[in-house]
């Protein structure tokens, strides 16, 4: 679980790959982790770029929904109390967004 406040350095929204970050400290309300590729910050939802974690809500079978819970706590684990950087975009493709509209971003 998320300590109440966590340190997030994330680009400004009014630049698409922002070069410079702005600090911001975030509570834990701003912040959700979805799954082990996807995180919700401040109602945006972010998946991390050329990562494929195994699914939770469409798990095809118990082994990938165990799975997918392992990775999402993984996840928590590496953001829990931690300072990181958000870039928006994937490095690969230039792409913004993925095809169900969720912001491709990297750390």
């Amino acid at each position: 679980m998320f300590p109440t406040y966590a340190t997030i350095v994330i680009p400004d929204n009014d630049s698409a790959n922002a070069v410079a970050f702005v600090g911001q400290t975030i509570s834990r309300q701003q912040l959700y982790v979805v799954d082990g590729d996807t995180i919700l910050y401040n109602r945006e939802q972010i998946r991390i770029a050329n990562i494929d974690a195994p699914e939770i809500g469409q798990a095809k079978c118990e082994s990938e929904l165990k799975r997918g819970l392992e990775a999402k706590a993984a996840l928590k684990e590496l953001l829990e109390g931690k300072e990181f950087q958000i870039v928006r975009g994937d490095p690969k493709t230039g792409r913004m967004t993925d095809k169900y509209g969720r912001t491709l971003a990297f750390s």
